[in-house]
């Protein structure tokens, strides 16, 4: 992690531009960010289904790994 020293106020007086967005030169998309499935350029089906087989699967990998406990919620009766 990196931090700017004097913030965004020491950028702009280092004399450097403020952008925003996503940058047109970066090209595909980046191997080190996780995009949405509906985020990709092609084959959104396929991202999707990927998702959900990862996702399903995560409640089998959390009960094997044994370090995180949930609590019970029983829902309350209808008055």
């Amino acid at each position: 992690m990196s931090i700017l020293d004097g913030g965004i106020e020491a950028w702009i007086g280092a004399g450097y531009d403020l952008e925003s967005g996503d940058d047109p030169n970066a090209g595909e998309l980046s191997e080190d960010v996780w995009y949405k499935p509906y985020q990709q350029t092609d084959a959104i089906e396929e991202a999707m289904h990927a998702y959900l087989t990862w996702e399903v699967a995560l409640v089998e990998q959390i009960e094997r790994d044994g370090t995180t406990r949930f609590r019970h919620f029983h829902p309350r009766e209808s008055p």
